[in-house]
């Protein structure tokens, strides 16, 4: 499909602008943790830079401001547009102090910009040519702070192999609609797609080869798909790749921003021995060996200086768990679980701290598919005390001071620091360090307070981003009163907002039948929706002390 491809202009994200979101894994406080988990000393203080390479309009940075009064970031993008749109939303937050949007090619950065400590470059370097692909590297390696973590996503084979049958299937069939709305063109490229399902039989190759992928993609906004699938440039490459041309500018690849992907799990110790002989002891030819076994289309690298490699330890020293701090994002005991000795270690992680004993085996699902499961009572113990912190952050102290009111074991900080490893390592709690000074109310107030930088941001982007750089988006009762959770309304005058909004038809309630809800259950069923709201509110980091 290469004829049908030209040099990306600013116009093609200018036309159909880009979403801007927060994305969580490139938050300098996950960089910062999944450094010092392996030997490192990133920057230690929360007066850090940060600079962001394709920042469109600044979602992902803008919110770092928000939550860090001290933090100072500047973006560079090519879309004239999209820095607009950054800029208008900086001033309107009153933060042109701290953050600035530059509309500029990543190839023309001024040497004079500083050193930064942390670089982050997401959905950028596969979609650029190459010599763009280059001055991201090289300014990654002029502008990162000596003991500063970069972040570069991109798009890796042999995973994209299969993907790319699709976007070339969508640049065939639109070649001739250059000149057309990407969303008509868009239209086709779906169309395209479902028309070759539709003609192939259900067991052929090509469905096989493109029916996962698509039942994953179908769904997705056209902004995402058109510059995933229709823009001129997609170079995704090998893993090593990547890493030799780091290595070839004196830098190091460190780690994926989910630590857990660059370790071996779920794999007998036979095959995990061949593996390792097979990469020869090198983390890079390992990290290629499991990208092949994964079939792996996509990778969030963390990039460090070459002067750094020396000090990085691939074999982590347990007691870093006791320094650093966590979230899950849900943790739910499965009920009636029993003991099942065939139970494959191919399905779940399993903490075994202290002795086995005879009682059967308890389960736990955290963030919905991780399995984790325990043999004895202290480690029951302790998963259950890490379960009651919800989405809230912890530590080791946190947790060791909440198990140890439901029993008195010997050895029982070490108990919580291994447990503590085992999930972090299985990917099943998120590793954090340095989050903000001030954080969010785990209760809600009579007059419950939404910062006003974040309801100001709502307000211009229509969605939330909170200090864990997860967007939220709010339900219906939540955009009614959220203008009003100013710390100066209680519950009841925000009862009388939802009301108000019910007689004037932004809000309907139906009963069982969906038929509209009767007059004398109007009020009941708005104070229900009001606690509900409040509660996700509460739930996702946004009610504060004002």
């Amino acid at each position: 499909m290469q004829s049908v491809k030209t040099l990306p202009t600013p116009e093609h994200y200018d036309e159909l602008p880009y979403s801007s979101y927060s994305f969580a894994y490139s938050h300098p406080a996950r960089l910062s943790a999944v450094a010092r988990l392996f030997g490192l000393t990133p920057p230690v203080n929360k007066q850090f830079r940060v600079l962001e390479l394709g920042s469109a309009s600044g979602g992902n940075i803008i919110p770092l401001a928000m939550h860090y009064p001290n933090v100072e970031v500047i973006g560079i993008d090519y879309s004239s547009v999209q820095v607009e749109q950054g800029q208008q939303l900086i001033k309107s937050l009153k933060l042109e102090d701290r953050v600035e949007l530059i509309c500029q090619s990543i190839t023309d950065i001024d040497k004079d910009i500083g050193l930064f400590d942390y670089i982050i470059c997401h959905g950028v370097y596969s979609w650029v040519p190459t010599e763009v692909q280059d001055a991201i590297i090289t300014t990654i390696q002029n502008h990162l702070t000596p003991n500063g973590v970069a972040y570069v996503s991109y798009n890796v084979y042999p995973g994209w192999k299969r993907l790319e049958i699709i976007r070339d299937m969508m640049l065939y069939h639109t070649r001739d609609m250059q000149q057309s709305k990407p969303q008509d063109r868009m239209a086709q490229g779906r169309a395209i797609v479902e028309f070759i399902r539709t003609m192939s039989h259900e067991t052929s190759g090509i469905r096989q080869m493109i029916d996962a992928p698509w039942e994953g993609l179908k769904n997705k906004a056209d902004n995402y798909l058109v510059h995933e699938f229709l823009e001129p440039v997609n170079q995704p490459c090998y893993f090593l790749d990547f890493a030799e041309k780091l290595a070839a500018n004196k830098l190091t690849y460190l780690a994926d921003a989910e630590p857990h992907l660059s370790f071996i799990q779920n794999m007998s110790q036979d095959k995990l021995n061949e593996l390792i002989a097979a990469s020869r002891n090198n983390q890079v030819m390992l990290e290629q060996y499991l990208d092949f076994l994964f079939f792996r289309q996509f990778r969030k690298s963390l990039i460090v200086h070459e002067s750094a490699a020396g000090s990085i330890k691939r074999r982590i020293d347990t007691q870093i768990f006791a320094d650093l701090s966590y979230t899950i994002n849900s943790c739910t005991e499965e009920q009636n679980a029993v003991t099942n000795p065939a139970e494959s270690a191919e399905t779940q992680t399993t903490a075994h701290v202290g002795n086995i004993t005879a009682e059967p085996t308890r389960r736990f699902i955290f963030n919905g598919q991780q399995v984790v499961t325990t043999h004895n009572d202290i480690d029951y113990a302790i998963l259950k005390s890490i379960s009651e912190f919800d989405t809230q952050v912890f530590t080791k102290d946190a947790v060791l001071a909440v198990v140890a009111e439901k029993l008195d074991a010997p050895h029982l900080e070490l108990h919580v620091i291994n447990l503590l490893n085992r999930l972090a390592l299985s990917g099943a709690a998120e590793i954090w360090d340095q989050l903000p000074t001030t954080t969010p109310l785990q209760t809600i107030g009579n007059q419950p307070f939404v910062p006003d930088v974040l309801r100001n941001f709502y307000k211009e982007t229509g969605h939330l981003s909170d200090y864990r750089h997860r967007t939220i988006q709010l339900n219906i009762i939540q955009k009614e009163i959220i203008t009003f959770l100013d710390g100066e309304h209680s519950h009841e005058q925000l009862q009388e907002q939802l009301k108000k909004a019910y007689d004037e038809g932004r809000i309907r309630l139906l009963d069982k039948d969906n038929q509209p809800l009767a007059d004398d259950r109007v009020d009941a069923a708005l104070a229900s929706h009001l606690q509900q709201a409040l509660a996700l509110f509460r739930t996702t980091n946004l009610l504060y002390e004002k």
